[in-house]
């Protein structure tokens, strides 16, 4: 059966998880796993420190993200779940096959990919970004779109605006995991079978396949409707028990314009949820809400308990009625910036300064929380802000991984250098990353900077990278400023005001002198950009086997990346993880066996 507990606070629905699962590990005994799905890894956290607080000791407990859940409690020994990694690898052996993509109702498709012109590389690189897309796309779709997937193996075509984007989309879904798709093509005999999702939630057999006595959805804000479905199934034979946020108590189906303005603005989202979990519940369900206006632990009213209070009650304008005043109520704070980064130094000084005014709040009682959708965006600007503003100290959750690591930082940073021109900043960023840096005995980054700007080193890796352009002569290339770098360690030059050239392979090359002190240092510096463009530039001109590509990645990233702490040495061995995950992968095997050649594959690591 489904138990369904509402509550506005997450504190009290923790409270009830605690509790049930002291109750569960009583009546099974510790041996006992007790399943847990949370939506992300931070509320993970949230419950496991909440269920040791409340039990003593938080012991023996699986916690898993929603998705993977899913995935393992519906995979049997005859089928498994296709995830976005197993449908992408699906998706670029379709888009290698040029004979699948002379079919009619890939028109947009070969546009796209033809957008480029006739040059292979950029096309391959089309084909690897468009089949990472069409696999996080058509797993959403068998999270939430059902339906539609099923209609088109029926022969359902729901023409509209976007007629001509479903013909392609339902022919690659087809070649798939239609009838002799690929799904089906390139299973073994004694290999389970590839399905989706909510094909896999149709096949389960509660009665039959192993499952828990019990399992626990902790704090969802959304549930797409195939997860919908799987709870039904399972509940069937087992307890599923869903904790569920929900800021207004009692029936809010009717809400309108008169009720509190965030309920009826923004409110939509929150009552599709709990319709569904109503409806999967049989609209028996627990309460367990909170008014914020009668917290004993509150000693002050403020506009956001208020706002709250109403939101809860479904009561309007009470802040209003009531005769409180909040002319200089800071609680609610609605702030505008001209960028990101203006933003974030504005909570950056607010963070500061509540934590000086307030002896009792410490850094870690403080939660930034960004839209999913331009997590990168603040990402990319919340470790130099922070730096700045007092140096404050952070842990990121469900941000990109850049943000949390430089070691992550530095990986993509050298994942990239073989799609550019080997351009100054691009190399520079490299070789002066902390975590690359670290390589060499000394760095100055400063110095390093103004080597390149006296040498002249622009972009390029060697005059080879200038032919057919109006330089004619070895300049303004990596190879030629390292060269006379190299030669002004051990003779004058231009420091001493001495311009004579050295002459080698008839071009002239003027040193650059450098002091006795630095010979050192210039050397490290020349041997690390050598070796880092050499790498590069093997990397963008060969043709490997995944295999070969798998240990060549491997090796670049031991090579120049150095861990600083546990946790960079964590996340280090995460990435590799990935990396050789991917080049192992059956299906990115045959994808790229399909291919005439197999370049640098870092359009698909990047990612």
């Amino acid at each position: 059966m489904v138990r369904l507990i509402y509550s506005n606070r997450t504190s009290e629905l923790l409270a009830e998880l605690a509790s049930r699962v002291r109750a569960q590990q009583s009546r099974e005994g510790p041996l006992v796993p007790v399943r847990i799905a949370v939506p992300s890894p931070s509320v993970e956290t949230y419950a496991r420190l909440g269920i040791a607080r409340a039990c003593g000791v938080a012991a023996n407990l699986r916690t898993s993200l929603l998705t993977p859940w899913a995935q393992e409690v519906c995979a049997t020994s005859r089928r498994r779940v296709a995830d976005a990694a197993a449908i992408e690898a699906m998706a670029l052996a379709l888009l290698l096959d040029d004979g699948f993509l002379s079919e009619p109702e890939l028109g947009a498709v070969r546009s796209y990919l033809g957008a480029c012109g006739d040059v292979p590389d950029p096309i391959d690189v089309r084909r690897v970004q468009l089949a990472a897309r069409i696999g996080r796309l058509f797993e959403e779709y068998t999270f939430s779109r059902g339906e539609m997937l099923t209609g088109w193996r029926e022969g359902t075509v729901f023409e509209g605006r976007h007629g001509e984007t479903e013909r392609w989309q339902r022919r690659m879904w087809l070649a798939m995991f239609g009838e002799r798709g690929l799904a089906e093509r390139r299973t073994a005999s004694d290999e389970p079978r590839l399905v989706p999702l909510h094909e896999a939630v149709l096949l389960l057999d509660p009665k039959t396949d192993a499952l828990p006595s019990c399992v626990h959805l902790f704090a969802f804000s959304h549930v797409a409707r195939t997860f919908q479905q799987l709870f039904e199934r399972l509940a069937e034979s087992m307890e599923v028990v869903v904790y569920a946020l929900s800021p207004c108590e009692g029936f809010w189906e009717d809400v309108d314009v008169h009720d509190p303005a965030p309920l009826h603005l923004w409110g939509r989202p929150g009552r599709d949820q709990v319709r569904a979990l109503n409806a999967v519940a049989g609209f028996d369900h627990e309460d367990r809400f909170v008014d914020p206006l009668r917290i004993e632990s509150h000693d002050a009213r403020t506009l956001l308990r208020q706002l709250q209070s109403d939101v809860l009650r479904r009561e309007t304008a009470q802040a209003l009625s009531s005769g409180a005043r909040f002319d200089r109520d800071d609680s609610i704070a609605v702030l505008e910036h001209a960028s990101t980064r203006r933003e974030l130094e504005a909570v950056a000084s607010e963070i500061w300064r509540l934590v000086e005014s307030d002896a009792s709040l410490h850094f870690d009682d403080i939660a930034i929380v960004v839209p999913e959708a331009d997590a990168q965006t603040y990402a990319a600007q919340l470790r130099a802000v922070f730096r700045e503003a007092h140096d404050l100290p952070y842990q990121t959750v469900s941000l990109p991984l850049t943000s949390a690591s430089s070691v992550v930082e530095a990986i993509l940073l050298l994942l990239q250098l073989p799609l550019g021109r080997f351009t100054r900043s691009d190399l520079l960023r490299v070789v002066a990353h902390p975590a690359v840096a670290g390589r060499a005995e000394e760095v100055n980054a400063e110095r390093w900077a103004f080597w390149c700007d006296a040498l002249g080193i622009v972009h390029g890796a060697d005059r080879r990278d200038h032919e057919g352009t109006y330089i004619a002569r070895d300049i303004l290339n990596w190879d030629q400023g390292l060269r006379r770098l190299a030669l002004g360690s051990f003779m004058v030059g231009d420091a001493s005001g001495d311009r004579t050239a050295f002459e080698v392979g008839g071009e002239a090359y003027v040193p650059h002198e450098v002091a006795v002190s630095e010979i050192h240092e210039a050397a490290d510096f020349g041997l690390l950009l050598r070796s880092i463009v050499a790498d590069a530039r093997f990397a963008r001109d060969a043709e490997l086997t995944m295999g070969q590509w798998s240990e060549f990645l491997r090796q670049l990233v031991l090579t120049y990346v150095a861990p600083a702490s546990r946790a960079d040495e964590e996340l280090l061995a995460r990435s590799l993880r990935g990396i050789t995950g991917w080049a192992q992968s059956t299906w990115a095997s045959d994808a790229c066996a399909t291919a005439s050649r197999t370049n640098w594959p870092g359009n698909v690591l990047r990612r």
